[in-house]
């Protein structure tokens, strides 16, 4: 074999195998950095940091990751996860009538997720509860802590309570004066009631007809 084309192969097989590392040691940076990013998303995440700040943010380290790997399912699910924790605080707003802040976090959870389903959804309820009317019942707060809320106020709340849509919010200082109203209110209507709970000073029922 004539000595040059031994030469040749040797250095072929020599650069093969200087790729070959190179390569691999690529692969293991891209990787240790991936998992350092979704390590940084998932905490931006618990900090309630989904897309502020910039740049610092969950949607930030997700994009990272995709640079590194375009088809990284944890990165694509992380984005669709945060897309479903804004629908889920749009939710929240929208029982709270924070209709304007509902608003803001439905578009934030399409701009992460344009295809996610449950954004109609949301949106619907959006509009049918910044659109229906209302009517407010403040309780006495000294006749919920004895329990001696008349019927006839119960029987006024019920008969507001009409249609498939009615939807109530029942406020009170504590879960336990919540229940105890709910359940003074199911016992006069024919239909169990839906209903959502937040925590205030005063006890009140907010009817949506």
């Amino acid at each position: 074999m004539h000595p040059n084309f031994i030469l040749f192969l040797a250095i072929f097989f020599s650069l093969s195998s200087c790729t070959s590392k190179d390569n691999t040691s690529i692969l293991s940076d891209n990787n240790e950095e991936i998992e350092y990013l979704e390590s940084l998303a998932i905490q931006a995440t618990k900090d309630r940091r989904l897309t502020t700040p910039k740049n610092n943010s969950a949607f930030l380290f997700y994009r990272k990751i995709l640079l590194l790997n375009a088809n990284h399912q944890g990165a694509i699910e992380g984005i669709s996860n945060l897309s479903e924790i804004y629908l889920s605080w749009a939710i929240r707003s929208i029982e709270s009538l924070e209709f304007l802040r509902a608003k803001e976090y439905v578009r934030k959870a399409e701009f992460l997720d344009p295809d996610n389903l449950n954004i109609v959804s949301v949106r619907k309820m959006l509009a049918k509860r910044s659109q229906q009317k209302t009517i407010l019942f403040s309780l006495s707060k000294e006749n919920i802590v004895q329990r001696a809320v008349s019927q006839r106020t119960f029987e006024a709340i019920a008969n507001n309570l009409s249609g498939l849509d009615s939807y109530v919010i029942i406020e009170s200082p504590n879960d336990a004066d919540g229940r105890w109203i709910y359940q003074k209110i199911n016992e006069i209507t024919s239909k169990r009631i839906k209903a959502s709970f937040r925590t205030g000073r005063s006890s009140s029922i907010l009817i949506f007809q």
